[in-house]
């Protein structure tokens, strides 16, 4: 059974998943795949993107093209870094929005502030908004994935240790008033893969 952060070394041969074929076109939208740290956010976000149209805007990568150095850093200077990276993504995805492309924001969302502002996003885009939130449930499996992620030379994300993780859960805010679609990021790749393309379906343009 292959996770999600598994499937991200995986080839397209051994998986079946990350093709690289454009199999989808959708229509204007906002996906907003969100949930804590180690959940496999980004690498769902690689997924649907590398077979559709789909524009993938990791908050973690805009973070690091914007500041050089984000570890170690104090709960303001964290604060400051993130709002300015949160801001970043959603000014891409309005530019992108406005030229006709569907986008995937990739981020924690932790907030009721960035809950607004995702709404307002979408309010003025006026495009459908849909959010996918990406749970495990397992803490022997999030340590696993923090041991993996703290190993990576790639990794964007600064929360890599199990106390980063904690401190992040500890001030999450779960999405109010808002429809949210869960999926449970344990299970093997395939059927997380499903569940996201049965959520993002409204936005799916028909062949022919």
């Amino acid at each position: 059974m292959n996770t999600l952060t598994e499937t991200a070394i995986l080839t397209p041969q051994s998986e079946g998943v990350i093709s690289g074929e454009k199999r989808y076109q959708y229509k204007p939208g906002i996906i907003a795949i969100t949930g804590l740290p180690a959940a496999g956010k980004t690498t769902l976000a690689k997924i649907l993107s590398s077979e559709s149209n789909l524009l993938a805007l990791d908050i973690d990568q805009t973070r690091n093209q914007i500041f050089k150095t984000h570890d170690n850093l104090k709960l303001a200077e964290e604060r400051i870094q993130m709002k300015a990276a949160y801001e970043e993504n959603h000014r891409r995805a309005q530019q992108a929005l406005q030229s006709g492309q569907p986008v995937i924001l990739v981020a924690t969302y932790s907030s009721e502030v960035s809950h607004q502002e995702l709404k307002k996003l979408a309010e003025e885009s006026q495009v459908p908004l849909i959010i996918i939130y990406l749970v495990l449930g397992n803490e022997q499996e999030i340590k696993e994935r923090l041991k993996k992620r703290s190993s990576d030379q790639l990794e964007y994300s600064n929360i890599k240790t199990l106390r980063n993780y904690l401190e992040v859960k500890s001030r999450f805010k779960p999405f109010e008033g808002m429809p949210v679609i869960t999926i449970n990021s344990s299970l093997p790749v395939t059927e997380i893969h499903h569940s996201a393309l049965t959520a993002i379906s409204k936005l799916l343009i028909p062949n022919g």
